[in-house]
């Protein structure tokens, strides 16, 4: 889960040799296309990739969104705290020896 900040979005910050996807140049000369809520802004991709209208695109996908299966959007996000929280309670059993789930 992210949300980048007003700051980085407007500010054209370097990475070294990383490539920071936020750079204006991904936004200025790439035609964006971003599935946030698992929803196309601008209706489907398919209609979206052809060489004669864009010859640069940034594709945002998030995979957290796609699981599948046609669920609700409140039903993912709750379906995402749950396995958090099951790999939370996993990672501090298997790493505090006195940690039990459940506080048993």
């Amino acid at each position: 889960m992210h949300r980048p900040s007003k700051w980085l979005l407007n500010n054209d910050v370097k990475l070294d040799k990383y490539v920071n996807t936020y750079e204006k140049r991904f936004f200025k000369d790439f035609k964006y296309l971003s599935d946030s809520r698992r929803q196309w802004r601008e209706g489907c991709i398919c209609n979206k990739i052809d060489v004669n209208r864009y010859d640069k695109l940034h594709i945002l996908i998030h995979p957290f969104w796609w699981v599948g299966r046609d669920i609700s959007f409140n039903k993912r996000i709750f379906d995402y705290i749950r396995d958090k929280a099951n790999k939370l309670e996993t990672d501090l059993e298997n790493n505090i020896s006195v940690y039990k789930r459940n506080g048993n």
